[in-house]
């Protein structure tokens, strides 16, 4: 009998919204219409909910530095988080986003778990705010913490995985994720994105196919590579 599939969603992820602005792009809704779409498919009928849970400073820190994590926990107000997103590029936060962005990386460490020890087959994880952008101390592009990265160096570090593969379907280049592990060997990027000749957000040279950069890092990882879980953008 195969293993069934699973999902996490948890709506404290919703109170991770932009204040001042309705319009913009990265919003609860996002992840309440995947959540319901699926629902009223029937797709999450015998599926297995993974429990949400709030990273610990040890998981965050296989990506990111000790003093990001500590700056983003200590923004108290919304002029805290105004202060701090000045510096940033596309990024809006709110005094409920550092826990929420806990909730998303601890989903995904957990789904991904979940998959190793066989309790689910695949699965999805409905998380926010997404990941894909951010790296070092560089939340960015809607991005706090690199979710699926941060699951990713879990997983060979602590659940003795040997190979990973992320595969980022988005029409931005996933420079976050490529960032976080290009000097890592147990794990293969793929990013599908729009480059078009620099014109297209990050801009960055490194992300054209034509590039030594982007060929490195499609051969990162040159074994059999273990998937895992899929985790909402």
């Amino acid at each position: 009998m195969s293993a069934p599939f699973g999902f996490v969603y948890d709506e404290r992820m919703l109170e991770h919204e932009c204040l001042y602005d309705d319009g913009v792009f990265e919003r609860p809704e996002r992840a309440r219409y995947i959540y319901e779409r699926l629902k009223a498919d029937g797709l999450l009928d015998n599926a297995v909910q993974i429990p949400a849970r709030h990273a610990t400073d040890e998981e965050i820190t296989l990506c990111h530095p000790t003093a990001l994590v500590k700056k983003l926990d200590g923004l108290k107000t919304t002029e805290d988080c105004e202060e701090f997103c000045k510096s940033k590029e596309i990024l809006w936060l709110q005094p409920k986003s550092p826990k929420t962005a806990r909730i998303a990386v601890g989903s995904s460490i957990d789904i991904v778990k979940a998959n190793v020890e066989k309790k689910i087959g695949n699965g999805f994880a409905i998380v926010r705010p997404p990941g894909h952008h951010s790296y070092g101390d560089l939340p960015q592009g809607y991005c706090v913490y690199n979710n699926i990265a941060i699951a990713a160096k879990y997983a060979v570090e602590k659940l003795g995985v040997k190979r990973v593969m992320i595969f980022d379907f988005d029409i931005h280049a996933g420079n976050g994720t490529y960032n976080c592990i290009k000097d890592d060997d147990r794990i293969l990027f793929v990013s599908s994105h729009l480059y078009h000749y620099g014109a297209f957000w990050p801009h960055e040279q490194e992300f054209d196919c034509d590039t030594k950069g982007f060929v490195a890092f499609t051969h990162a990882a040159r074994a059999t590579t273990s998937t895992f879980p899929s985790t909402a953008q």
